[in-house]
């Protein structure tokens, strides 16, 4: 763990260093803008420690992610063997996967660094239904992103290419 050097961080008020940290990890819902997988089944990738997820959750992740038809067509379905990916999926197959992976889980905290970078607008339009979705769900939601659509729709916006260092 990475300790801060000078203050605290606090979540809802509790200093992080007082959480149980697998308790956290389970809040974080996150997805990277260069999505990473295990060299494992695609079925493996989207559970993770999640072994009990329901069938029904994890159709309706596929669904809403937009991979169910590939899921269908694919001749070893869910036992796909996916590696790392980079090599054989595109961006927006990887960002959807990436997507389905979380949005089985149930935590309040939301993550996403650029989410729509490289997808077509059907792609892009699977984020912003999820996004949505969490806010709607009082979720907590952080965006780092350049896409004007999701910097139009936030209630705060932090820019840091303004953002003036304390530090010179």
């Amino acid at each position: 763990n990475i300790k801060p050097t000078a203050g605290e961080i606090l979540i809802d008020g509790l200093n992080l260093e007082q959480l149980q940290m697998d308790w956290w990890r389970d809040q974080i819902i996150a997805v990277e803008q260069e999505p990473r997988f295990l060299n494992d089944t695609l079925k493996n990738n989207l559970l993770g420690p999640r072994q009990q997820v329901s069938q029904e959750n994890l159709a309706q992740a596929l669904s809403a992610s937009g991979l169910k038809s590939f899921i269908d067509q694919s001749p070893d379905g869910l036992e796909t063997m996916i590696g790392s990916a980079s090599a054989t999926f595109n961006l927006g197959f990887r960002k959807r996967l990436a997507l389905a992976r979380a949005s089985l889980s149930t935590g309040g905290f939301v993550i996403m660094d650029e989410p729509t970078e490289g997808l077509d607008a059907p792609g892009a339009q699977i984020f912003y239904n999820f996004l949505n979705q969490q806010i709607a769900n009082r979720k907590t939601v952080l965006v780092l992103t350049h896409d004007p659509a999701i910097i139009k729709g936030a209630d705060d916006v932090i820019n840091l290419d303004r953002v003036q260092s304390a530090r010179r």
